[in-house]
């Protein structure tokens, strides 16, 4: 269950909470979880996770009989090998996303009336979308280095993913099934695998034993730095495309010594390096069991007296999950 809210101040400002429903929970068809989870919990809002396997798949088939495709990196690849940030990273693919999932809440909804024709009329709505683009922090080496290509390209192909996904979202606002384009993302971890020649060749080897497989540390800073410059990137592209249409990534806190953003502390010097750009577009997403397994030091079990240690963050929360 995820709890929707919008805090920011500016275009997000004064909307209520509400629950929802986040589909990552579930393998089923998206719009039998949809209809299902309404007629059971009457719960009309929901986290959409892009994109799930079996979502890869249902677009597939749907898209099969008009003689289409999504596009992706390597056609001869498996579908069960395919990158969701390749997938939304091209931008001829979300046309047919978008359209695909308006036909699956319209079924949804269809689907709740059939069940119940003299209920109250059933208008879903997507809160947020949910992502997992870990490389948008992903470690570039410097320039002449031998894997920096193949590095940036994977920075580059979670920037186009984000930023894809959120004008996704500011679509999904103009047909009026969501009514705030809000993505949550997650800030990756500090460990980046090793590009050089030697253990790019090494990782061919199929002894496991006899491989090394270095992997780098970043600092806090530097992935901060990454994130932001990230961040900055997915903002151009947005406006590039949605002009000044209102938006907002919700950064979630990840609780683990491997992950970048894995305390209230590293989100806050987060929050204090954003350019001013930025403030209206970025907030925190706000998850409760993770914030009572990270808790710091001296801090209180309850993530909300957290939160009251950290007055200046407490504003910036546009989502939540429970």
């Amino acid at each position: 269950m995820s709890r929707h809210t919008s805090a920011l101040k500016g275009p997000h400002q004064g909307v209520a909470l509400r629950p929802s429903f986040i589909t990552s929970v579930s393998d089923r068809r998206l719009s039998d979880v949809l209809g299902d989870v309404r007629s059971i919990s009457s719960v009309d809002q929901f986290d959409l996770m892009v994109l799930r396997l079996v979502d890869l798949m249902e677009i597939q088939n749907w898209l099969r009989p008009q003689g289409k495709s999504l596009q992706i990196k390597d056609p001869s690849a498996s579908i069960l090998d395919w990158s969701v940030a390749d997938v939304l990273s091209r931008e001829r693919n979300l046309s047919c996303i978008c359209d695909w999932i308006e036909v699956q809440m319209q079924a949804a909804e269809q689907s709740v009336h059939a069940m119940a024709p003299d209920g109250d009329e059933c208008q879903l709505k997507v809160a947020a979308f949910a992502t997992f683009f870990p490389d948008l922090t992903c470690r570039v080496p410097v320039l002449g280095d031998s894997s920096h290509g193949q590095q940036m390209d994977r920075r580059q192909t979670a920037v186009a993913a984000l930023s894809n996904t959120m004008v996704l979202a500011t679509r999904l606002v103009e047909l009026g099934l969501m009514r705030q384009a809000i993505v949550e993302i997650v800030g990756g971890g500090v460990l980046d695998q090793c590009e050089c020649p030697e253990c790019q060749v090494d990782r061919t080897k199929s002894d496991l034993n006899d491989r090394n497989d270095y992997i780098v540390e970043s600092s806090i800073e530097k992935k901060t730095e990454i994130l932001i410059e990230s961040l900055c990137e997915v903002h151009d592209r947005v406006a590039e495309e949605c002009g000044d249409a209102p938006w907002a990534c919700a950064l979630e806190v990840e609780p683990g010594d491997s992950f970048f953003v894995n305390s209230l502390s590293v989100v806050k010097s987060v929050f204090d390096n954003l350019p001013p750009h930025l403030h209206a577009h970025v907030g925190l997403n706000l998850d409760i069991g993770h914030m009572c397994i990270l808790r710091e030091t001296g801090e209180p079990i309850d993530p909300i007296e957290q939160l009251k240690n950290h007055p200046d963050l407490a504003y910036r929360v546009i989502h939540a999950h429970i």
